[in-house]
């Protein structure tokens, strides 16, 4: 078949399974969104941004200070980037009214176009490095491969910054292959992206190897020489920057300059330590969530191998170098010095993943694996042909991992116990419903936002402080927290603090919170009403 035959074909494949791909993502991430408060029983990750973005769209009574609500949006833990693309995503929905009287459709967009989208972009193009899409076979199917990966399907349920940074990630990796050591205009725009997708989520600077290499690759082959060298670095680092700042052009500012880089270190402190507890780290406790999300430890080995086999076979080996040398220093940070999430894997396990291409056969050299051929090739013929296999019956556990995902996710609201127990609260506190009090709640803990209620919560370690500070008069506690806080297995990151709030999460967990009554406990969770209340209504 020509070439761009193949090519066509690839496309008009990929452009159509793409689009039928994203209409799947709409049925599940349409659900469990009636208001901001049960996105974040689900996910707080969404919950907490959200308000911010809608601010960012609202009219503030004149255009320079709706322009100035857009670009100062408050809520610096990820990249202006993110929360600018987002905030367009939804500007379509003021046009059949207030964005947050739609906060289903709202979600349903973010989720798309944020998450489901980008991903997308970055495994076509990715795939596309790899394949060149002369192959028809070879591209459909590594672009199924790694669209079916759950971390993959995950991270497309949420509206989070993983797509557009895996997106920004991929296309440095495209524009340094494109520039293919000529040290020329593609270069700089890969130092570009590289500064904006630091701008997301500082994962930029893990490229620091890669560039290393590159340049180290430019002297080598007398591409450039030394000063030339020194000069590329430096003109890396200022594009960047450069890049970086176009990103989030308020760090030009000194106030929203402070709180970025102090939000910076309390997440990189949070996501190597742990928060309020030590984290178990290292590869061991990174073992189930590598399994669950990305495979088993053989398919796991083959997609590390996968670009050294690249580089020694010389298949798209500027690549496949760039590849491994961004997934090392990424890989070891993520691996051995934070906590493993399976969207901080997802930025390097996404390109190793694409480095599957060098495993699979052309189906004309499979006859010839015992044809006149010598011994090492026909042995890397039977190689790509077991690999294949491996990751064809790797990839069935994937989709049936993900239809189970799928279906799940859609019918999620349903069945959730956060949900069910407040339907019990408002039972038992029926009298208290439509009264306007201070209740606390845990962060994932339902109550709906037209409540009565004022609704206060904390992401911290509790403490008899907390509630003699802001005396509310109903706390909804939940008992996953409380055997979290209880175990004695866990070491408290400030031990003191851990100590204090264990007094007050014993006497919750017998009931027994010095001013409250218990009133209903089940297996979620726990309800206190505080003594005058009860006393006054249900005494």
């Amino acid at each position: 078949m020509e070439k761009s035959k193949s090519m066509s074909i690839t496309i008009w494949i990929i452009v159509l399974l793409s689009i039928v791909y994203v209409i799947i993502f709409w049925f599940p991430n349409a659900t469990a969104s009636e208001d901001i408060a049960m996105v974040g029983v689900f996910e707080p990750d969404e919950s907490m941004p959200l308000p911010y973005v809608l601010d960012m769209i609202k009219p503030a009574g004149s255009l320079g200070k709706t322009i100035r609500n857009f670009f100062a949006y408050e809520y610096y833990f990820y990249g202006f980037p993110y929360f600018a693309y987002s905030a367009v995503s939804i500007l379509p929905v003021k046009l059949i009214g207030a964005p947050e009287a739609q906060i289903p459709l709202v979600m349903v967009l973010l989720r798309q176009l944020v998450s489901v989208v980008p991903l997308l972009l970055a495994v076509i193009l990715v795939v596309y490095m790899q394949t060149g899409f002369k192959s028809v076979w070879k591209s459909v199917f590594l672009y199924l491969v790694i669209l079916a990966v759950p971390a993959v399907v995950s991270n497309n349920f949420w509206w989070h910054p993983d797509g557009i940074n895996v997106l920004l990630i991929v296309l440095t990796m495209f524009f340094l292959v494109k520039d293919d050591l000529s040290f020329g205009k593609f270069f700089y725009l890969a130092a570009f992206v590289c500064g904006f997708s630091t701008g997301v989520k500082q994962n930029g600077l893990f490229f620091v190897l890669t560039i290393a290499v590159y340049l180290l690759w430019g002297l080598l082959s007398k591409q450039i020489d030394l000063k030339r060298a020194v000069f590329l670095s430096i003109a890396f680092i200022a594009i960047m920057l450069i890049g970086l700042i176009v990103s989030n052009p308020l760090l030009l500012l000194s106030g929203p300059r402070q709180r970025y880089i102090a939000i910076f270190e309390k997440n990189r402190f949070d996501t190597s330590m742990g928060y309020g507890v030590f984290y178990p780290r290292g590869i061991k406790a990174a073992g189930p969530t590598l399994i669950n999300y990305f495979g088993n430890w053989i398919y796991l080995v083959l997609a590390g191998m996968a670009p050294i086999f690249g580089i020694i076979c010389n298949r798209n080996r500027l690549l496949n170098v760039i590849i491994l040398s961004w997934s090392l220093v990424i890989g070891v940070y993520v691996l051995f010095f934070s906590l493993v999430k399976f969207q901080y894997v997802l930025p390097f396990a996404l390109p190793l993943f694409s480095s599957f291409a060098v495993y699979l056969p052309d189906f004309a050299r499979v006859k010839q694996v015992f044809s006149g051929e010598g011994l090492p090739a026909k042995l890397w013929q039977v190689f790509t042909i077991v690999s294949t296999c491996v990751i064809t019956l790797q990839f069935i556990g994937y989709v049936q991992s993900d239809i189970h995902s799928i279906v799940q996710r859609t019918e999620r609201q349903a069945a959730h116990p956060s949900i069910l127990f407040y339907e019990k609260v408002e039972d038992k506190l029926a009298p208290l419903i439509d009264r306007e009090l201070v209740a606390y709640r845990d962060v994932r803990l339902y109550v709906p936002d037209n409540s009565s209620w004022e609704i206060i919560f904390s992401f911290e370690l509790l403490d008899y402080g907390f509630f003699e500070e802001h005396d509310p008069e109903v706390i909804l506690l939940m008992q996953q927290r409380l055997r979290d806080y209880l175990n004695p297995n866990v070491t408290g990151i400030d031990p003191a603090q851990l100590e204090i709030s264990r007094e007050f999460y014993m006497d919750a967990d017998v009931g027994n919170i010095t001013g409250y009554t218990l009133v209903l406990r089940d297996d979620f969770g726990l309800a206190f009403v505080r003594d005058d209340i009860y006393l006054e209504i249900f005494d």
